[in-house]
């Protein structure tokens, strides 16, 4: 039988066969290239991790098969957003620190 990761479709990326690989979505994603981080992240590796962080840390780099993974920021996908300022109780040094967060 054939293994559960596919590691032949992308030299740079690791797949998943079977029920979360959508064939349909891998056309989609093929024709609209801005949407392809959300039509594969479930079948995609490389997709997946992606989107894991919503801001790299500096000097943070992922690899991925010998190929940098290159970043992208989900906020740029959202629809209707607006920043708000969120304002959480008092800190441990007992001052409260207001954080500005997009919301979609």
């Amino acid at each position: 039988g054939l293994l559960e990761l596919d590691f032949g479709s992308d030299q740079h990326d690791i797949q998943i066969r079977g029920v979360n690989r959508d064939e349909k979505n891998i056309q989609m994603a093929k024709q609209y290239p801005n949407s392809r981080h959300f039509l594969t992240y479930r079948h995609s590796l490389r997709s997946y991790v992606s989107i894991l962080y919503l801001r790299l840390p500096p000097n943070f780099r992922i690899i991925l098969r010998g190929k940098d993974v290159e970043h992208h920021d989900v906020v740029n996908d959202m629809m209707m957003t607006e920043e708000v300022t969120y304002r959480p109780q008092s800190g441990a040094d007992g001052l409260p620190k207001d954080i500005n967060v997009i919301i979609g």
